[in-house]
């Protein structure tokens, strides 16, 4: 069976029967009853399959006055913009454009998709990721970190389902060289797609224009050419323009005394 199959939408649970699902370094029970649902989640060892639940997990109750909606789960991006620090920076002559590829881990949404109204049960990372603060003290913002090669190379290993392939277009429209070594990627406003058990976002085109910090940053709305026949299964956290205004190459500032790690200066 395939992750797909696994994972990603609608999930006829079988009624007193503890069912498990993971992905990443996340596990979730879910247990059926006739006007109950009952789920828990935990970090695990990635390898780890047991069915089991451990002791002292903490379960969250779902009740009802008539038998359950459907269970539904679908992948999500992280629930604030992502720093990715550049394991090998590289600089990008003026007037010219690269293209790169970061895998970037999901959180798993459980919910209930009813008539009226979607109710969310759970909302989980796969991989517990470092929070950092990119900008400056007055005008930055609260974001997760992450380590990438940001290959030229497009990376899409089956045996990491968790991880998204996000395909990003960098355009210096500068007239010096900009050196990359830290991008700050808005993932609210992306979509996910899947193609074959790959799951993927839509391509970024990040204009730099230089000296302000200020990139002009475009959502295509559709995954990146070579997967074009990918289907669409979760929309964007935030919706509404395909374009932004948004600091992308800004360096990290420590900030001392608000127990923000800064360990990317």
């Amino acid at each position: 069976m395939t992750q797909k199959q696994q994972l990603w939408g609608k999930h006829d649970l079988e009624k007193k029967t503890i069912t498990f699902r993971h992905s990443g370094e996340l596990g979730i029970w879910l247990n059926l009853t006739e006007n109950e649902i009952r789920l828990a989640s935990k970090k695990i060892v990635p390898s780890e399959t047991a069915t089991n639940p451990p002791e002292n997990l903490n379960w969250l109750r779902w009740t009802f006055d008539q038998n359950a909606p459907e269970l539904t789960i679908n992948p999500m991006l992280p629930d604030k913009p992502l720093v990715v620090k550049i394991q090998e920076p590289f600089y990008l002559p003026p007037r010219s454009h690269t293209r790169i590829f970061i895998r970037m881990p999901i959180w798993i949404k459980v919910y209930l998709a009813g008539r009226k109204k979607t109710v969310t049960l759970l909302e989980a990372p796969t991989i517990q990721l470092s929070k950092t603060w990119f900008g400056s003290f007055t005008s930055g913002e609260l974001c997760y970190s992450l380590s990438s090669s940001a290959s030229q190379e497009m990376d899409t290993d089956p045996d990491q389902p968790h991880l998204a392939l996000v395909t990003c277009r960098l355009i210096n429209l500068g007239a010096d060289a900009l050196l990359v070594k830290k991008l700050c990627l808005q993932t609210g406003h992306l979509s996910i797609f899947e193609h074959e058990g790959l799951l993927l976002t839509d391509q970024l085109q990040i204009n730099y224009r230089g000296g302000n910090e200020i990139s002009q940053v475009k959502v295509a709305g559709k995954p990146p050419k070579e997967f074009s026949r990918a289907n669409l299964i979760s929309s964007p956290r935030i919706s509404g323009s395909k374009t932004l205004a948004a600091r992308t190459f800004a360096p990290l500032r420590n900030l001392p005394g608000l127990g923000i790690p800064s360990d990317w200066n």
